[in-house]
């Protein structure tokens, strides 16, 4: 069909669709919709025209009213007739009878009413169907004009299509059946602007390239005919029957035949025995089934000269598919110089490999010594930080204890001061490059924990704070909300990093703030950034500042100190917990040192809430119980229990006295503490499961008793032969769940245990700090109780300050055995202050987090003064104190106040007490004794402002300002 024929009929049948259109859809629907029209108009003015006959129909002559109406009839082309009748339906208008419609009206009708009486009724009446009639038959002439304008519109387009596109496209066909059978000298229609002008204009183009294209491919032919005969490789062409087709020149040289000899021979002639034998063969097995033997591989073989020498050729068989048949085409090379060559190669690879060989072990030899020198390094510099340890610890204990001397001279106090707080940074260095050496030896391993991240924030800028306080300078934080308030990582190693950028921070601050803002990205990002005012980093010693021993020049390693380990130290920590830090900084305005960690949104472990006050069940029957716990206070608590529940019970204090126990007599249970001295709980209990106690040992039942609730320890417990596990603090219920549980039934021998009488609460009193309705279930008599409270709070009262003294000398294992002590005990006595403050210090941090543990013991002690203070209320202060300040020189007042206050700062009572000695004291015994008071509850803050108070008293002028006011 032609292209003519298809434009002809689209535009039959797109006229046809839209007379269709027009006389079965639109044409109707308009007259519905005019009609509608009308009717709708009809109502509008019959009540517009009822409307305003109204005033004439009340005070108009009867006459004047008709005139209206007629005249109304006569200039209206909708109306045909108009009827007006008064209220009770005699005909006003028209007088006389009309005669009948001859066609149907449609009649409107409206009162007319004066306030709420109908005084008249006003019908129209109109010829709708004509009215309809008429305007659908002039949208109809309109419709059939607008029709008849697409039809001319497409003949006009036809006659145009057909001279202008579909004659010079017949040409333009035919002119390219010529080109394709390369008749490139063929006319084109005439060139125009239009896109047949455009395809013409194409296939010109495409014309001359076709003839460009026709000429290179035969000038190309006659080139790859020269280059193949004059290629250095023998290029040999074959059928499927493999008769010779093409031998080129080197063929010829290389085999000693002329191409005339060969062509037409079989390519067996070329080839000596085996091979001769199996190529027709591969060829066949090839076109059958596709299997590949030598097409498309390359490989050494053997020719045949015409003088029947055979040689070695390297042969490389490719398929070439053409549409006629398929060809096979050999490639073909004489390697008998490079066998030859190869020969040589051979002996040479050999020596080369002997030598290579001696070389790697040299390497080798070479290799192992670097890494031994490594490991040196890190054991010389592990221990010398050992050794080196030592003797400061020893250094920083005996020089606390002088700096406890109250009548040491302040010149000699200060240099201790000066001696303690040197120690204290060579310790620091000491860890920074044990910490440097395990990050360059990848042996520092990331614990990974729940932590409260706005906590370590604030507990970093709080350490820092003092150190910022005594060089003047603000130091801020800023956390931008939401952020979350548990993340997963390693809290101590981002405490670190945050401390050594803070610590830079305040070094090379000289005066104005330092501020660390943190906030929240996207995918668990947390971005910090360390914002100072210091003397600023150039940008030329910006790459190298996160170098170890590296600091932005000399000058400033002369000027302000320092190993210039602690950028690399948190850029490296930073690094392994798969952050990014990075710095800017501007030279005399400040430097931003940003980092960037991932720290995983987490749920912090909640403990269980107190169960609500029960008795404890009872076992039937009487048993023998031996307790292994070293602390008195636990032994003393779970003898006193059994005891109440009628059960024998022994007490010992480790695991070699548990063994001379069950040597003096059988037990029905142990009941075996897992931390203890010289035997700890966990290897008592193997040795007896491997029989040390005695065969008839190795079956009794060991309930094991611990602080630690985890499911690692629990899941030691029971691996070491522990039939249950009870936490502390104990809950009795379980344990008493738990021995009934281990024993069996037939072990229950002797009388029936009596359940103790119920305490009464009136009898127990109500103490700061301790659960005493938990006590009274735990313990049940309340004298006994309350005596073992008094003994614990008395015996460890005075442990904090120790544990801080000794936590400041280094000594963290007497610290863990006695946070250890007061744990479990403290949890058995119902001491919620007391537990949660030794909860807060588990697990206890290292001697170089020092600032960090200082405030949790301060909190530990504390809670234990609190306790001192309700068990043996002092006595009333004495009302005639001394209120008067003694006579002292204001200057030396004055001085007193500033080392007073600087001692408060650093929050350490030692420094506090001695300024507040009678012999020292530059205020009335009445102040003195307020501030001490303050100073025993480790309220600092408060001690401080009650010397500020006390200093405007006084009026005396601190820090260049007057009345103690803070600078």
């Amino acid at each position: 069909m032609s292209l003519r024929l298809k434009i002809t009929l689209f535009m039959a049948l797109f006229t046809l669709i839209l007379l269709s259109c027009y006389l079965f859809w639109w044409l109707p629907s308009y007259t519905r919709r005019v009609e509608a029209e009308l009717l709708v108009l009809g109502e509008a003015e019959v009540s517009i025209l009822a409307e305003a006959m109204r005033p004439g129909i009340i005070s108009a002559p009867p006459g004047g009213l008709v005139g209206s109406l007629e005249h109304a009839l006569e200039s209206s082309p909708v109306w045909s007739r108009i009827a007006l009748s008064d209220a009770r339906g005699k005909q006003i208008y028209p007088l006389a009878p009309e005669p009948p419609e001859t066609t149907p009206l449609t009649w409107f009708e409206a009162s007319i009413t004066h306030g709420v009486e109908e005084i008249a009724i006003l019908r129209l009446g109109a010829d709708v169907k004509a009215l309809t009639a008429k305007r659908t038959r002039a949208a109809a002439r309109m419709g059939l004009l607008f029709i008849a304008l697409p039809g001319a519109l497409m003949l006009a387009l036809l006659f145009y299509t057909t001279k202008r596109i579909t004659r010079p496209l017949n040409r333009l066909g035919i002119a390219a059946h010529h080109i394709a059978n390369a008749k490139f000298d063929i006319a084109l229609p005439q060139k125009s602007g239009d896109e047949i002008g455009l395809l013409t204009q194409s296939i010109h183009t495409m014309k001359t390239r076709l003839a460009l294209r026709d000429k290179a491919f035969t000038e190309n032919e006659r080139r790859l005919s020269a280059i193949i005969d004059t290629a250095a490789a023998g290029l040999i062409t074959i059928d499927h029957a493999g008769t010779l087709r093409s031998f080129n020149t080197a063929a010829e040289r290389m085999f000693g035949y002329a191409s005339g000899e060969v062509l037409g021979q079989n390519i067996r002639i070329l080839m000596p025995l085996p091979y001769r034998r199996e190529h027709d063969r591969f060829i066949r097995r090839y076109l059958l089934s596709g299997e590949k033997r030598a097409i498309g591989i390359e490989q050494e073989v053997k020719g045949r000269r015409k003088n029947g020498e055979v040689f070695p050729i390297w042969l490389a068989v490719s398929e070439m598919k053409q549409t006629e048949e398929t060809l096979f085409v050999g490639s073909v090379l004489e390697i008998t110089h490079q066998k030859t060559a190869d020969a040589e190669l051979v002996k040479h690879r050999d020596n080369l490999r002997a030598m290579i060989h001696e070389r790697t072990k040299d390497l080798k030899v070479a290799m192992e010594k670097a890494e031994a020198a490594n490991q040196a390094k890190s054991n010389f510099i592990s221990n010398m930080s050992h050794e080196i340890r030592t003797p400061m610890n020893a250094l920083l204990g005996f020089l606390a204890l002088a700096l406890e001397k109250d009548d040491l001279p302040t010149e000699l106090r200060s240099y201790l001061e000066v001696a303690h707080r040197s120690s204290w940074s060579l310790l620091g260095l000491l860890d920074d490059i044990l910490d440097i050496s395990k990050l360059e030896g990848g042996r520092m391993e990331l614990e990974l924990t729940p932590f409260n991240l706005a906590a370590l924030l604030r507990d970093v800028c709080h350490t820092m704070a003092v150190a910022a306080r005594e060089k003047k300078l603000s130091l801020r934080l800023f956390m931008a909300t939401p952020l979350p308030r548990y993340c997963s990582g390693d809290p101590m190693r981002l405490r670190q990093v945050l401390f050594n950028l803070l610590s830079n921070a305040v070094k090379f601050t000289h005066n104005g703030s330092i501020t660390m803002h943190v906030e929240s990205l996207q995918n668990n990002e947390i971005h910090f950034a360390v914002d100072d005012t210091g003397i600023g980093i150039p940008q030329n010693q910006l790459k190298r500042i996160f170098e170890p021993f590296a600091q932005a020049d000399d000058s400033s390693t002369r000027r302000y100190g320092g190993t210039g380990l602690g950028t690399a130290i948190a850029k490296q920590l930073t690094e392994l917990m798969g952050g990014n830090i990075w710095v800017k900084s501007t030279v005399g305005t400040g430097s931003t040192f940003h980092l960037t960690l991932t720290l995983p949104e987490a749920t912090a472990m909640q403990p269980e809430p107190p169960s609500q006050p029960q008795r404890p069940a009872s076992l039937p029957m009487v048993l023998s119980v031996l307790v292994a716990e070293d602390i008195d206070e636990n032994a003393k608590l779970i003898m006193i229990r059994l005891e109440q529940q009628g059960h024998r019970a022994v007490s010992v204090s480790n695991g070699l006295e548990v063994f001379a126990a069950l040597s003096r007599g059988p037990f029905d249970l142990i009941l075996m503490d897992v931390h203890m001295p010289e035997m700890d709980g966990l290897e008592a209990t193997r040795e007896i499961r491997r029989g040390g106690a005695g065969e008839a040992c190795r079956t009794i039942p060991i309930i094991g008793l611990t602080a630690s609730a985890g499911k690692q320890d629990v899941k030691e417990c029971l691996d070491a032969g522990m039939n249950e596990v009870v936490t502390k603090p104990i809950d009795f219920m379980r344990l008493y769940a738990a021995m009934e549980t281990s024993l069996p039934v037939k072990e229950f021998s002797g009388p029936t245990v009596k359940e103790p009488p119920s305490p009464s609460p009136e009898e127990w009193p109500e103490i700061s700090g301790v659960d005493t309705r938990q006590a009274m279930t735990t313990w049940g008599d309340r004298n006994v109780y309350l005596k073992a409270l008094t003994s614990f709070v008395h015996k460890f009262k005075e442990a904090p300050r120790t544990m801080l003294r000794a936590m400041e000398t280094g000594g963290t294992d007497a610290v863990h055995q006695t946070l250890h002590a007061i744990k479990g005990a403290s949890a058995n006595l119902c001491m919620t202050e007391v537990h949660k403050a030794c909860q807060d210090l588990t697990p206890l941090p290292g001697p170089e987090e020092i600032e960090k543990t200082r405030p949790l013991i301060v909190s530990l002690h504390s809670a234990f003064q609190r306790l001192v203070h309700t068990l043996d209320p002092p006595a009333t202060e004495t009302p005639d104190l001394a209120t008067e300040h003694p006579e002292r020189p204001s200057d030396q007042v004055a001085t007193w106040f500033e080392e007073l206050l600087g001692a408060l700062c650093s929050d350490n009572p030692d420094r506090v007490i001695p300024l507040l000695e009678p012999s020292a004291a530059c205020i009335s015994e009445a102040h003195t004794r307020r501030l001490q008071n303050r100073v025993d509850l480790f309220d600092f803050r408060g001690a401080e402002e009650e010397a500020r108070k006390t200093a405007r008293e006084m009026n005396i002028y601190l820090n260049g300002r007057a009345h103690g006011a803070e600078t």
